[in-house]
């Protein structure tokens, strides 16, 4: 089985194919799976049935229901693949505010096959092509067999019903089998993997098939169809993979070159952003480490917070951080590569820029005075724990006339001094 995730094109010869991403399709080559079973059984059984019984109608409890991870997801939500069997489940939405619904879903899986790595060497594979041509970029290394079937029971309900008590009543009546006097106010939608002969329009249509759904699998469940593929890059197989148009003749290996070259010199390159992460996590450590040493203190959100806070108090202290929402030239250049790659002489070249340095912390000077105003802070706020008409508060207020920090102090709700001076411990340290 091999997979294109950039051509978006079947690689015959092919019995069908299955779409699970943007672009991508899983192509079944059926020679090289029937060759690998004459040479050596990689089946085992794998037998397990499971159901669920579901009340939410969100994309998100329905995905997770099905298992589909958060890139199919997008590509779903998005348009660029479209579902059948079992997961047309979701696209299955209420018409109605006032219908109530309920979904029995009923998983099972029968069997499992692999290649082994003896199969997967390039003296081994069929269709070597794949290859040298560079038109696939996975292999399927394993395919899980087995199926689904999603049960949606919908049922009008009038204004003087409650939504939650109808659900909940249905939901004790799958659970423990048996039939409620109004059963028959209940439709049913069947989404599934089975080939039916009649699809249930009612509940008690829906139970026979439910009893039925192992037996539509077949003896051996040759009936069952893949739930589940394990993926395996062509490029951890054969280098020739890992650069098709280079490899194939396409492109000349200038090409290579100069892309290799852009992306060193992007802002977005590795190394500059796992710097800028670093940088981001040394700065929320610092910011903990003040944090936890004040004692007596609220942290609040932002100015409007500060802003309820004084409301109800006569004074108030603030230790505010003036300088996490100051613009870094390193964030500016990756805004301007996206709008235009800048000149190398540019200033905002991210290659010329040391982010580390940009960094309010990095200033000795300004760390030391930060730290100094952080235990004046405590001490006052410490020394006043017992006054309840004064409040201490922490919070992130930008100011550009004060790097690093400042002590705003406020009374009767009005700001009365920015960059106050507290007082030590050995001079009057109360209000």
């Amino acid at each position: 089985l091999v997979l294109s995730a950039y051509l978006g094109v079947l690689l015959p010869p092919i019995d069908h194919w299955i779409s699970v991403t943007p672009l991508v399709r899983i192509c079944i080559v059926s020679p090289m799976w029937a060759d690998m079973n004459k040479r050596v059984s990689l089946e085992r059984p794998k037998p397990n049935s499971d159901f669920e019984i579901v009340a939410s109608e969100s994309i998100e409890d329905k995905s997770s229901v099905l298992k589909v991870e958060a890139s199919l997801k997008a590509s779903f939500l998005s348009g660029l693949v479209e579902v059948e069997g079992s997961a047309k489940y979701l696209n299955d939405q209420k018409t109605s505010k006032n219908q109530a619904r309920v979904t029995l879903t009923y998983k099972t899986t029968t069997k499992f096959k692999e290649l082994s790595m003896n199969h997967l060497g390039r003296g081994n594979m069929k269709h070597q092509y794949v290859f040298d041509k560079g038109i696939a970029t996975h292999v399927v290394t394993g395919i899980l067999y087995g199926a689904q079937a999603f049960f949606v029971f919908d049922r009008e309900v009038s204004e003087k019903e409650n939504h939650q008590d109808i659900q909940g009543n249905l939901k004790v009546m799958i659970k423990k089998n048996s039939l409620l006097s109004n059963v028959e106010k209940f439709s049913c939608k069947f989404h599934g993997d089975f080939s039916l002969e009649k699809n249930p329009v009612t509940f008690q249509d829906a139970v026979e098939v439910y009893k039925s759904l192992p037996k539509l699998l077949g003896a051996n469940g040759e009936n069952a169809v893949p739930v589940k593929v394990w993926l395996l890059p062509l490029a951890s197989l054969d280098s020739a993979a890992a650069l098709p148009s280079i490899r194939g003749g396409g492109e000349e290996e200038a090409v290579l070159a100069e892309i290799l070259k852009k992306r060193h010199s992007s802002p977005f390159n590795s190394e500059k952003l796992k710097e800028w992460m670093d940088c981001k996590e040394r700065e929320i450590c610092i910011l903990k480490t003040f944090t936890n040493m004040m004692k007596n203190t609220k942290i609040v959100p932002s100015r409007n917070g500060v802003h309820e806070e004084i409301l109800s108090a006569e004074n108030a202290v603030c230790f505010a951080f003036t300088s996490l929402g100051r613009d870094e030239p390193y964030l500016s250049a990756l805004s301007n590569y996206l709008k235009g790659t800048p000149e190398s002489d540019d200033p905002q070249d991210p290659a010329a820029v040391d982010i580390e340095k940009q960094q309010w912390y990095a200033s000795k000077e300004v760390a030391d005075e930060m730290r100094k105003k952080a235990k004046l802070f405590n001490d006052f706020a410490e020394a006043n724990k017992e006054n309840k008409n004064v409040k201490f508060l922490t919070v992130g207020l930008t100011n550009e006339t004060q790097k690093g920090s400042s002590i705003y102090l406020y009374k009767d709700v009005l700001s009365v001094g920015e960059n106050f001076d507290l007082p030590s411990l050995d001079q009057t340290s109360t209000f």
